[in-house]
């Protein structure tokens, strides 16, 4: 009878195997102190640290809840200062933390898109230290994120800065960020995007950029870009259709036409959708977080000015509407 013969590759194998169970545990499901969530945040980023030293902190929850400025609402929604959540339900931890900075808080999500890569994303929205807080929650066995937050009333004309009112948000992951949840999306004919920003008190970058249902895309950049003068590019087939499906997600047709911050200096963003049957959307964005959705939405558009191969082109002339400069 023939011996079998040794496994000569039975060790390397081996290895292998070890080696992908190191992976697939990440650097989230290995947090078990503030201290390592602190650690892994300036990982991530360097912009939390200040000589050489992280400027936030992660606080314990009973520190934190005090922090958070909405009275008992986040002891009533039992807050933590960081949890371990799937958001987009592939199997890999992600991560909701609330770091304290001097005297305000900010919500942040670290998402896990696998094979070490993690992306990290803030959910406070503007640089107001008032209340906001999230806290994550299961929908019809969806991950959602209840994010509360409270604004100066605005009555269409001027804020009054006498009175906050409440507002909370059901958002879920989805084409790379956060937005808020829609049972129902709607199913336009989206004919192109078109995108207008202006500058700020800073380096905002100030661009125009059209992407149309065939892929084409014209783009002009101006200052504070990868490069200034004007393109034209093919946009791949995933992008557009991710760009039009947010667009139906989030109704835009159903959006206020305008939206602006409370505080002066802050960049705005004019978008403009065409449909096929003639109809147009605009919003005019001051600060650009009208909604959680409109916030994607341009960070979708944003990042094709480093994604996408450029050519450059002197036969484009944009139509360039009126927008809100500053508050």
């Amino acid at each position: 009878m023939r011996q079998p013969k040794p496994i000569k590759y039975l060790p390397l194998i081996l290895l292998f195997l070890l080696s992908a169970q190191i992976v697939a545990a990440n650097a989230i499901d290995d947090l078990k102190t503030d201290s390592d969530v602190l650690n892994l945040l300036v990982k991530l980023d360097t912009n939390f640290l200040s000589h050489g030293k992280p400027y936030i902190e992660i606080l314990p929850t009973n520190k934190l809840i005090p922090t958070l400025k909405c009275g008992d609402v986040a002891r009533q929604w039992d807050v933590k200062t960081w949890e371990k959540v799937d958001f987009n339900l592939d199997s890999l931890t992600d991560l909701l933390v609330t770091v304290k900075n001097g005297e305000s808080a900010y919500v942040y999500a670290i998402i896990d898109n696998g094979h070490g890569a993690l992306k990290l994303l803030r959910l406070s929205r503007g640089c107001s230290g008032d209340c906001q807080m999230a806290k994550p929650i299961v929908i019809d066995n969806k991950q959602m994120l209840l994010f509360y937050s409270q604004k100066f009333r605005f009555d269409g004309n001027r804020f009054d800065f006498t009175k906050k009112v409440e507002q909370i948000d059901t958002l879920i992951y989805l084409y790379d960020d956060f937005t808020e949840f829609s049972s129902k999306p709607a199913n336009y004919d989206v004919k192109s995007i078109f995108i207008k920003t202006t500058g700020c008190y800073g380096t905002c970058p100030i661009f125009q950029l059209t992407v149309f249902a065939d892929g084409n895309a014209v783009y002009n950049a101006d200052q504070y870009n990868p490069k200034a003068g004007n393109f034209k590019g093919i946009i791949s087939g995933d992008k557009v259709s991710q760009l039009f499906s947010l667009v139906n997600y989030i109704d835009i047709k159903k959006l206020k036409d305008d939206y602006e911050v409370s505080w002066s200096d802050d960049q705005t963003a004019y978008i403009k959708i065409e449909f096929s049957d003639g109809s147009v959307k605009a919003v005019n964005d001051y600060g650009m977080i009208g909604t959680f959705g409109l916030s994607n939405l341009y960070s979708l558009l944003f990042d094709l000015r480093n994604t996408e191969r450029w050519t450059p082109t002197n036969t484009y002339k944009f139509n360039i509407p009126p927008v809100k400069l500053s508050h």
